[in-house]
């Protein structure tokens, strides 16, 4: 067995030739037999796609918009702040909470499946934009939400003067 050093470096590869544009692909599922499937979907610019981030990682532009004020710049990843307690850990986990909303959205009755296409994305995108919440309202098993007043500041502040007002003259 060889070990290698500053003084014994591993032999150069030759880095293959690549095209510069290559095929960009998605998954599509087939409705038929629904076998899930890569499917090329379009070509993309290697380089291009590469020369689009140059501005931002040339070392220039960066010290320029350090001196500006900007010490984002520096940082070596950008934050994030949010609570992630609940959030899986590992690819079983987030498998498992797969498994679990698949579990929820068949036990739903049909009549409320049918209106997501029988699809459990369609579902989880339904709880996001808020097409379940209107359909549970439009089969009567959730009650629409009463709208409420909303006052603004100025308005409480007017109401406070002319309580004031009246208390004064009393």
């Amino acid at each position: 067995m060889e070990f290698y050093s500053l003084t014994n470096k591993p032999p150069r590869m030759p880095y293959p030739k690549s095209n510069k544009i290559v095929n960009t692909y998605s998954l599509k599922i087939d409705k038929a037999t629904g076998k899930k499937e890569l499917k090329a979907t379009g070509k993309t610019d290697i380089y291009e796609k590469i020369q689009e981030s140059k501005e931002s990682t040339l070392l220039y532009n960066i010290l320029e918009k350090y001196t500006a004020g900007d010490t984002s710049v520096l940082d070596k990843k950008q934050g994030m702040y949010g609570d992630v307690t609940e959030l899986p850990t590992n690819l079983a986990e987030a498998q498992q909470l797969i498994i679990e909303a698949e579990n929820t959205f068949k036990k739903l009755p049909i009549d409320i499946r049918r209106e997501f296409n029988h699809s459990v994305t369609e579902f989880m995108a339904g709880i996001e934009n808020g097409k379940l919440e209107q359909v549970l309202i439009e089969k009567g098993l959730k009650e629409k939400p009463q709208e409420q007043k909303v006052e603004t500041q100025q308005t409480i502040q007017q109401e406070q003067i002319q309580q004031g007002v009246t208390n004064n003259a009393l």
